[in-house]
Order: C-alpha cells, then structure tokens, then sequence
C-alpha cells in the first residue's frame, strides 16, 4: 500500500480510527513538532515548576504531566510563569526563547491574571485599602529591595480576589496578601 509514492507496509491503526501519539513514529523515533513549541498546561496542584532535570527536587514537576520526551527536549521547554506548588493554574511551556523574554520580562508590561482564596473575608473597608496599597506602586514585601508595581484588585466576593501583576516575584501574590494579614 502507498500514499503519494511512500511505501507503507503495517499500519498500526485502521483509516478512521484515532492513534495514540507513542503510536506515530518516523523511521522508529517518536514524532514531535519541531522547535520551536509551545504548549498549554493546567497545573494541578502538588506539582512544582522548575526546570526538568533539577534532581534537588524531590516533589512531582509540571514536566511528569507531559509525555517523558518532552522533557528531553532541546531546548528544553520553559515555562512562562511560576505557580507554586500549592497553586493551580494555566503555564505556556515554550523552548522560543524569544517568546519567553517578550511575555516574562517585566519591562513589556504583559498583565498576568491570578484569582486567590482568602483564608479569612476582607470587610468592603479592608478591601478598600487594599486596592489602593496594592495599586500603589510603593508596596515593598518584607525582603525585597525594591517595591512592587502597581497592582490590580478587583474582589468578587469578601474571599474571592481577582489580582492583576505584571511582574513575578517568588510568592508575590501570597506575600502581598500576608502583608494586609491575610493568608491565602
């Protein structure tokens, strides 16, 4: 059997049928996209993101939730954010560097979205406060040395907040909470 003068003795799969990606191979190997990719990602939580070969790290990486070649790539794939371990959410996973520096860099401005639950409510007075010191661009979390920028707060409900960054300091959407006494 041929397809456009390619020689195709055994195929693994009936015309119609849906094939497994480990199922599609070229000359033996795995086929994967070429460089550069990107990918989506809902990280669960439970799952820390670092690069995938760091062996200081005993906790499940975003990288075991892909196919194990992925992982292998070169370049490998980064990812364009940080969410801690306790953290869910939406990764882009990129091995373009030049799409990682233009959406990471805080100097392009690029607004990130996060939805945080509070452990206690914040009363509409508290809230208040909040909106202005974290929209103040003076706000500095206790180790750092310089303040944040201004950040967006919107609450939409007394637990519930919406907060707007664009930059990605180590906790910052905890610590930022932790300092108006509030733990998320």
């Amino acid at each position: 059997m041929g397809f456009l003068g390619v020689c195709l003795p055994c195929l693994a799969v009936q015309v119609g049928e849906k094939a497994l990606a480990a199922q599609l191979l070229l000359d033996g190997q795995p086929l994967d996209p070429p460089p550069p990719l990107a990918i989506l990602l809902h990280k669960p939580t439970g799952y820390v993101v670092t690069s995938p070969g760091d062996e200081n790290v005993s906790d499940p990486k975003i990288y075991d939730l892909l196919p194990l070649r992925f992982g292998r790539r070169r370049p490998f794939l980064s990812a364009i954010g940080r969410l801690d371990k306790e953290t869910s959410g939406l990764l882009l996973l990129t091995d373009d560097g030049k799409l990682l520096h233009s959406i990471q860099s805080p100097a392009r401005g690029i607004w990130k979205l996060y939805t945080a639950q509070l452990g206690s409510p914040l009363t509409g007075r508290e809230a208040a406060a909040a909106v202005r010191r974290f929209g103040s661009g003076g706000m500095q979390l206790v180790g750092d040395r310089s303040p944040l920028l201004p950040a967006g707060l919107r609450m939409l409900d007394d637990t519930t907040a919406e907060v707007a960054i664009c930059e990605g300091r180590y906790h910052q959407i905890r610590r930022m909470f932790a300092s108006i006494g509030r733990e998320v």
